[in-house]
């Protein structure tokens, strides 16, 4: 349903607009973007995802992150979607991501941690068992997540209590002004688009800088106050973010 084209600046943008029109058909969307930057997609599933491990770091129910997720317009929620792309080739895109712009791989431990050991790495899985065609809940996360916050106690601020959806939120609008302030993306409405077609945000509701638009920055923000000091690269805000909030601009 998405395809994203990334090219290096000096390419030619005839080539890269011919390349634009070849994916361009059917139903599917297709976005342009900097090869410096990385995919778009990449960059904005950095920050669904280590939100979520942060999250799940912090103490805070695995079900109640995916449900979160699904308050906010997701058909699954991000744990079930890392096992959902593979887990084993999400954490080599996460580290990928990370090391791109200097991110601390703080989050990544606990993903890493739970794979470790896993004998087939192609088919492991990190928070769900299967369920016939499907997938479940692994019923032993919980007592495995408490062993491993016990063991590695660095890894695993407490979290401070704000409301997993307003995190996980916070979390993507900072990360879709990032990308429009350093014009990695063709239009504003590009991370929402990623976030709709690439993830499964239900379109009516619209992607996460449209809900910015609807309900205000103000709650996103006091968000990213308390939580910059859980992952600084995850909720430090965009000097774009303050910008707007000061001047009451928004994204559309």
């Amino acid at each position: 349903r998405l395809a994203e084209v990334a090219a290096p600046p000096e390419a030619p943008r005839a080539l890269s607009w011919a390349v634009h029109r070849a994916f361009s058909t059917g139903a599917r969307s297709v976005l342009l973007s900097s090869e410096a930057t990385g995919f778009l997609s990449d960059a904005m599933g950095a920050a669904l995802f280590g939100a979520a491990l942060s999250l799940l770091a912090g103490g805070v129910p695995a079900d109640r992150i995916e449900a979160a997720a699904r308050t906010l317009g997701f058909a699954q929620g991000p744990l079930r979607l890392i096992d959902e792309l593979g887990a084993v080739t999400t954490l080599r895109r996460l580290r990928r991501t990370f090391a791109a712009r200097q991110v601390p791989e703080g989050p990544l431990r606990l993903l890493s941690d739970r794979l470790a050991g896993q004998r087939d790495a192609a088919r492991a899985l990190a928070f769900h068992v299967p369920a016939g065609q499907a997938l479940a809940p692994d019923p032993e996360l919980a007592d495995w997540l408490s062993a491993w916050r016990a063991e590695h106690p660095g890894h695993a601020p407490g979290w401070p209590g704000t409301d997993p959806a307003l995190a996980l939120h916070a979390a993507l609008v900072n990360e879709g002004a990032r990308l429009i302030a350093a014009r990695a993306v063709q239009r504003r409405s590009d991370p929402d688009l990623v976030m709709i077609r690439g993830f499964g945000m239900e379109r009516t509701r619209g992607g996460p800088l449209f809900q910015a638009d609807l309900d205000g920055l103000l709650a996103p923000m006091r968000a990213m106050a308390t939580l910059r000091g859980v992952s600084a690269a995850l909720w430090t805000p965009s000097p774009l973010l303050d910008d707007m909030l000061k001047n009451g601009e928004r994204f559309f």
